[in-house]
């Protein structure tokens, strides 16, 4: 996402453009020294983002990072809240020396898997980036004098390079 977003602020520079970062930061404040499991995609964790961030959080936690192909996989299945889900999640996490303290998702796919989660890790906190995300935004509408005013109603725009995922959108954005 890094290289995209370069090129899309070089070309778009009036527009911001606001990346997500995975929650580690946040996720630091579940304890002294905690155990913190961060679910992304590979490209995720290849990001040299990724690797400073989570070399900075590393003084003060272990940090585990899965990739977790399959979440994103079940989501756009319409499988989050299933069975399928549930086992996947198992089969995954199995590996991992000990619970964690906290779990990062690290996706924007992955939180429509939080009940499936917290089925599979228990009442285990769950970070992720969105809420960041939304005060960054926040910050530089407001910066520019661009937020909408008090009292007006938003609206949200669904687009897609593939009209046929629309529909699955929708279904997600309206649970």
């Amino acid at each position: 996402a890094l290289p995209i977003s370069a090129s899309l602020r070089q070309r778009y520079p009036h527009i911001p453009i606001i990346g997500m970062e995975p929650a580690l930061l946040p996720a630091l404040s579940v304890s002294k020294n905690p155990r913190i499991l961060v679910l992304a995609t590979a490209a995720t964790l290849r990001e040299e983002k990724f690797a400073l961030l989570r070399k900075k959080c590393e003084k003060n936690a272990t940090v585990m990072a899965l990739s977790a192909p399959g979440i994103v996989r079940l989501v756009e299945a319409g499988l989050a809240d299933s069975p399928e889900m549930d086992a996947y999640l198992r089969t995954l996490l199995a590996p991992l020396p000990a619970a964690p303290d906290a779990v990062v998702l690290g996706c924007t796919h992955f939180p429509f898997a939080r009940a499936a989660l917290r089925r599979v890790l228990g009442n285990v906190p769950l970070f992720d980036g969105a809420a960041g995300t939304a005060r960054e935004l926040r910050r530089r509408l407001s910066k520019e004098s661009s937020l909408a005013p008090q009292g007006t109603v938003g609206g949200v725009t669904l687009t897609a390079s593939a009209p046929r995922s629309l529909p699955l959108f929708l279904r997600l954005y309206e649970k």
